[in-house]
């Protein structure tokens, strides 16, 4: 039976796109394909403040993109902190940070490797290599929630637990999650890549590892469950649809989206103006939605659905 949609104060996480310009071109990423018209400070600062008073989630996640490209950024960021609003801000690490100008609550690094290879050096090679420096500048300027966001590709399933390992040592948090690839026609911004998805026999001995580490108190934000289930899920095929919505995704142009892979159909009809009085529609429309969805295995999407901490501590 396929779960209800629950109410607009039950959404635990909001992703809200502050830009979908970005300076790289990942493999496993179409993010720049097509640009929303980004909203202005303005009209941003009042998104957040929508999302912080009538949905007031645990956690904010400031995506895109990238979003340091904005030049409003450390505007924005004083402003959740001035409002109280938990959140983290996902960067690809390349573009220089001021971690002095404003107090940061927490900083994402995306970083898919430590041992760079060297026999290609394309966008996600450079991101990770940037990532090796931002994290630990951010660490040492005393971010409280400094993360390494981990995607788990065939090229580097072997790399991610010395990976985690070394991040851990020196303070720092893993976040990991599998590679969104090799599924066409239904998806916007999904890579066409079929080659870098995970086998289920290494995500089956990484999961274990990593359910290992963490035992050990090594620092993993991803819950248990993700880990028990990752080994039956790489083929992409677990279904939010069976869960009720907890999770809200905002466009970088204040419009609604059902999935951070979809960028069309009914829920781009409304946006985070529309709320609270349109829910009921909203529900409705991503009910409809993501009935025609292949599956996905978003670790955020897991985290929830069973119960995971979204900040850490």
């Amino acid at each position: 039976m396929l779960g209800l949609p629950g109410s607009l104060t039950e959404i635990r996480q909001v992703c809200l796109y502050l830009t979908r310009m970005c300076n790289l071109d990942c493999t496993y990423c179409k993010i720049r394909k097509p640009i929303s018209n980004d909203l202005n400070t303005t009209e941003m600062l009042r998104v957040i403040d929508l999302i912080h008073e009538r949905i007031k989630p645990e956690f904010l996640v400031l995506f895109g993109g990238e979003p340091f490209l904005r030049k409003d950024i450390y505007d924005i960021i004083a402003h959740l902190n001035e409002i109280g609003q938990n959140y983290t801000v996902i960067s690809n690490s390349t573009i220089p940070v001021d971690f002095k100008r404003v107090p940061f609550k927490s900083y994402t690094g995306s970083i898919d490797w430590r041992d760079i290879p060297t026999d290609h050096v394309g966008s996600i090679e450079r991101k990770a290599q940037a990532a090796l420096t931002r994290l630990i500048e951010a660490k040492a300027a005393g971010v409280p929630d400094v993360t390494g966001n981990i995607i788990i590709t065939s090229k580097n399933v072997s790399q991610v637990p010395s990976l985690v390992r070394w991040l851990s040592t020196q303070g720092i948090w893993s976040i990991v999650g599998l590679v969104h690839s090799g599924k066409e026609g239904f998806w916007k911004f999904r890579s066409d890549c079929p080659d870098l998805l995970t086998s289920h026999n290494d995500a089956q001995i990484l999961a274990a590892k990593l359910m290992e580490m963490k035992r050990e108190g090594l620092l993993i934000h991803n819950c248990d469950e993700y880990f028990i289930l990752l080994p039956h899920f790489t083929g992409l095929t677990w279904k939010c649809s069976n869960h009720n919505l907890r999770y809200l995704i905002v466009d970088s142009d204040g419009t609604l989206m059902s999935c951070n892979d979809i960028d069309c159909g009914v829920m781009k009809r409304f946006s985070i103006f529309d709320l609270p009085g349109a829910w009921e529609s909203v529900k409705l429309a991503w009910n409809c939605e993501i009935q025609d969805c292949p599956g996905c295995y978003y670790n955020h999407m897991i985290q929830v659905h069973f119960g995971g901490r979204l900040l850490h501590e």
